[in-house]
């Protein structure tokens, strides 16, 4: 059986990273059935279009994911997608916390033939043999013996095949730009950013936020080794399309065991901010801080409080405004934490955008940029 696993996009906002639960399902996928992954923010199609390739491709099973700001999308690729009598499974945060709706069960119309509720990873085998069969079930929840739900341990890690899944609909590089360096051999012809995960949940439950009601208020790590290996696997594919990795180090923080074993890491969260202040030749530098927090700025930023932290609508945690005057206080920060430094270089990729060759006269190369973690340019 062939199935279309499909995110839609939202017709307002176009995602720069595709969402990681294509790649996680396609691998959990029994090997017999074959899977086509389409994001709707890379290649967009309309509902015709898109009905008019499964179809084509004889799709037996469509699959959507679907945050709330994509809802009405998705349910009208599935109306129009069943209306040609092709089953859809929907799942993700909003038809998890509002199933009756999907399912047609609250006084609207039915959109899916079935939903998957929470996260799908061990869900989501029984649901494709279920629809090979052609006896899908309308609710599929991830619950034990007891009727309790029950997360995934992500140990072991399902394996993404990164070597030999076609990304060339994320690339984010104009085709005829690309035309045009693989061409003349020279500047880049693919790029794309691709997700990964170290562990799921989040302890802090912010209003506003899902993570904490879809994936738990406790961080599930996967093992070190799979994480290094899924690293190593990625950085062959990067080689062999000419890319680099970047990691994004926020969710180890987040978890207190992991960021006593590498204390080094909030620095290396907050350096960001730091890079741009020196991009955007700024007066002073801000930051909303948490109270156990406080000590940790005066000491690495050298920043002062501007007020007593307050409860703000939507967060669980009180914060604070805290500044430094970015000038008077620069050198003495890099000569304590050298690793803040940047290179001019650096500062222009991050923060410069396409057409701007000087944006901020003002920007001098001083000394400290001799050290500095990437080449001056």
């Amino acid at each position: 059986m062939k199935i279309l696993l499909y995110n839609p996009d939202n017709g307002v906002t176009r995602n720069f990273m595709p969402h990681l639960w294509m790649f996680l399902l396609k691998s959990l996928t029994p090997p017999e059935h074959e899977v086509i992954l389409i994001d709707g923010n890379a290649k967009p199609m309309n509902d015709q279009q898109l009905v008019q390739f499964v179809k084509e491709q004889e799709v037996g099973l469509v699959g959507i994911g679907a945050m709330t700001r994509m809802i009405q999308k998705a349910y009208r690729v599935a109306d129009a997608v069943r209306a040609a009598g092709i089953p859809v499974v929907m799942g993700g945060p909003h038809v998890t916390e509002e199933p009756d709706e999907a399912l047609g069960k609250s006084g609207g119309p039915r959109h899916v033939d079935a939903v998957a509720l929470g996260e799908a990873d061990e869900t989501w085998p029984q649901i494709v043999e279920d629809a090979a069969r052609g006896e899908l079930k309308e609710t599929y929840a991830p619950v034990d013996v007891e009727g309790k739900e029950k997360k995934p341990s992500l140990q072991p890690y399902p394996v993404i095949p990164w070597d030999t899944i076609d990304l060339d609909q994320f690339n984010l590089v104009p085709k005829f730009v690309s035309k045009l360096t693989e061409r003349y051999g020279s500047g880049v012809s693919y790029f794309n950013t691709i997700p990964m995960e170290s562990g799921r949940g989040c302890p802090y439950g912010c209003e506003f936020c899902t993570v904490t009601g879809f994936f738990g208020d406790s961080i599930r790590f996967r093992s070190n080794e799979s994480v290094v290996n899924e690293l190593l696997l990625l950085k062959r594919r990067a080689e062999k399309d000419r890319g680099k990795i970047i990691i994004d180090p926020t969710r180890f923080v987040a978890d207190p065991d992991k960021a006593r074993v590498f204390p080094e890491l909030p620095y290396v969260t907050v350096r960001l901010g730091y890079v741009a202040c020196g991009h955007f030749d700024a007066d002073i530098g801000l930051a909303n801080v948490r109270p156990e927090h406080r000590a940790f700025y005066r000491k690495v930023f050298l920043q002062k409080p501007l007020g007593e932290p307050k409860l703000f609508p939507g967060l669980i945690k009180p914060v604070g405004l805290m500044a430094a005057n970015y000038r008077e206080i620069r050198d003495r920060v890099f000569q304590r934490f050298p690793f803040m430094r940047s290179s001019a270089f650096e500062r222009r990729m991050l923060f410069q955008r396409a057409g701007e060759r000087h944006a901020f006269p003002r920007e001098v190369v001083t000394p400290f940029e001799r050290a500095s973690i990437a080449s001056n340019s």
